[in-house]
């Protein structure tokens, strides 16, 4: 049995529990997303061309669609209709992050909607359903500072990428990114103009902010070499299925 408080959701900046009084009936588990295949037969050639891996490299994901059904707490709420009117206005079609009291280190992010509502005698359900991006997105940036409350200790990732220090040459100014299963392009901001090499490419990056096309973190390791004189900060989140 589910106890109030356990097992909440935050949908944007409301708390299940404490700012909603819901409570969900079973553990919320988001579902694995669907693996988006597309084989296309050739003439003369044995079995068939794989599209959905062919313009990335590797597999490409739907979105993760489910609901969440929580019980309504009948003893704080003024009536049914308070609840169900304000669940209702702060969610129903709204884009927005939600995240898991037992998955506290990521977030998911898409589209909300309540489904339905059934008033009993003693108690009421509503269920929420979701249709989220399919990877999971790191709470914590490499930019800010860092919190230690929802940091995993065994698989999570130390990411402290800020005010970089980058010197003239001779130095050599290499910095290693640990990339998640969810590839992403990196931003950065620079003191001054210098320049990037990554992957035997090398990019210009102006005074501020860029994010220049091509510059893409892999999952492990990835080497980036910056050439010049001033400070960077590397603008990186991870994720993962």
């Amino acid at each position: 049995m589910i106890y109030k408080g356990e097992h909440s959701v935050t949908f944007g900046d409301k708390h299940s529990w404490r700012d909603f009084h819901l409570v969900p009936t079973s553990r919320p588990v988001i579902p694995p997303p669907t693996f988006k295949e597309r084989y296309v037969d050739i003439p003369g050639r044995n079995g068939a061309v794989d599209l959905g891996s062919l313009l990335t490299g590797g597999p490409v994901d739907a979105n993760r669609i489910g609901s969440i059904e929580f019980l309504v707490a009948p003893d704080i709420w003024p009536s049914w209709i308070v609840a169900y009117t304000t669940i209702l206005t702060y969610l129903h079609g709204q884009t927005m992050r939600m995240t898991l009291d037992d998955d506290p280190a990521f977030y998911y992010e898409g589209r909300f909607t309540v489904n339905q509502w059934q008033s009993g005698q003693s108690f009421s359900t509503i269920v929420i359903d979701y249709n989220v991006q399919p990877f999971k997105v790191d709470v914590q940036d490499s930019s800010g500072e860092w919190l230690w409350d929802p940091f995993d200790f065994e698989s999570g990732i130390i990411r402290d990428y800020a005010d970089i220090v980058v010197s003239p040459a001779p130095a050599t100014n290499l910095v290693t990114v640990v990339g998640h299963p969810y590839q992403r392009e990196l931003a950065f901001t620079t003191s001054a103009a210098m320049s990037l090499k990554f992957e035997g490419t090398t990019y210009s990056l102006p005074l501020g902010r860029s994010s220049p096309y091509g510059v893409v973190i892999k999952p492990g390791e990835n080497t980036l070499e910056f050439i010049g004189n001033g400070t960077v900060d590397i603008l990186y989140r991870g994720g993962s299925l």
